[in-house]
């Protein structure tokens, strides 16, 4: 008896200790993630998935207060539509959405496979397993190297000499828990200059690869009876460059009528301001994310059949998000925002 009580006590003792190692050595790449699962399921109307264009460009806030919408940002750094696919099979799975929006400023790549940190920041933390293996084999060339994706725990050997103290502090959770139901506000805003977005007319074709996930993204959302949509948020960065990919863009909306808006040319008619809607990095500041999704929510409260959750039992998460970015965007509480290398750690 004593020797079966002392073996558990053993495994419990090494269950906390390995758990607080996964803790402190781990990437924490999957916050968003794994908050995205802590929603109750079916309660998340309307999914956004993409780069970091998605997380720092629009509010699911915005869609509450208006409508009482319930949105989710689903995305990652520099996630590509080969990336995006798999996330959209992950948030169908877990909440059914009635509307999904691909932010599809990655799309213009050529090349077959993703960065390793592209691909890593995309599939840490998620559930399906399949799905998971689906999305890494799709996403990183050499078979060999796909077992250390999946397992993500033969990455952590390399973070031993980055350590701080705050990797074995327990893990802090934002105040809603949710990192602002996806969204990850750059509150500051720094005026820009965003002149340089002259009409192109040039089209280059999307890659093979592209535009399969892309039909593979309208498929899915066909069969799930979900709406899709292709949306650019305002950044205009080498624009002449990427434009003609996304010409070809709005040419495959057309063509298979998806809604599809180019925001870089909707400056004046969503009425952005370079002095105050503008952050970091050409991110849209608060403000700026604010009357981003402040015109998408009217679109989808014009075409498509969402349901207003406000007052529901249920859907407090929403409620209690919108009331606190509200208090940011009118003053009344502030926050310092992070440095540039604060925000990269």
């Amino acid at each position: 008896m004593k020797r079966a009580s002392r073996a558990l006590l053993f495994l419990s003792i090494f269950g906390i200790l390995f758990a607080e190692f996964l803790h402190a050595f781990s990437f924490h790449y999957d916050e968003r993630i794994k908050s995205f699962y802590q929603l109750k399921k079916g309660t998340a109307d309307v999914v956004f998935l993409g780069c970091s264009h998605t997380y720092r460009n629009i509010d699911p806030s915005v869609l509450w207060e208006k409508y009482g919408y319930t949105g989710y940002d689903l995305g990652s750094p520099a996630q590509w539509t080969s990336l995006s696919y798999y996330q959209m099979k992950e948030a169908i799975k877990a909440q059914h959405p009635k509307v999904i929006v691909y932010e599809a400023y990655k799309c213009y790549h050529q090349k077959e496979y993703p960065e390793e940190a592209v691909t890593v920041k995309a599939v840490s933390g998620i559930r399906d397993l399949q799905n998971k293996w689906q999305a890494i084999t799709a996403n990183v060339e050499d078979p060999d190297q796909r077992i250390y994706y999946f397992l993500e725990f033969p990455w952590f050997h390399s973070r031993y000499e980055e350590l701080k103290a705050a990797d074995f502090a327990p893990a802090k959770k934002e105040e809603l828990s949710d990192c602002y139901l996806g969204y990850d506000p750059y509150f500051a805003s720094v005026p820009t200059d965003m002149d340089g977005a002259a009409e192109v007319t040039e089209v280059k074709p999307l890659s093979d690869k592209t535009l399969y996930y892309l039909d593979e993204m309208r498929r899915l959302a066909a069969e799930n009876d979900c709406e899709f949509m292709l949306l650019l948020t305002p950044y205009k960065l080498d624009f002449s460059k990427k434009q003609p990919y996304y010409n070809a863009l709005e040419q495959y909306a057309r063509e298979n009528n998806v809604p599809f808006f180019n925001m870089d040319y909707m400056f004046d008619e969503i009425g952005l301001d370079e002095e105050t809607d503008i952050g970091r990095s050409r991110h849209l500041s608060l403000s700026g994310a604010y009357k981003v999704t402040e015109y998408l929510a009217d679109y989808m409260h014009e075409h498509y059949d969402l349901t207003d959750h406000r007052g529901q039992k249920g859907y407090e998460r929403w409620e209690e998000n919108a009331a606190l970015l509200g208090e940011y965007r009118s003053g009344t509480k502030v926050t310092e925002e992070k440095t540039e290398d604060e925000a990269a750690e």
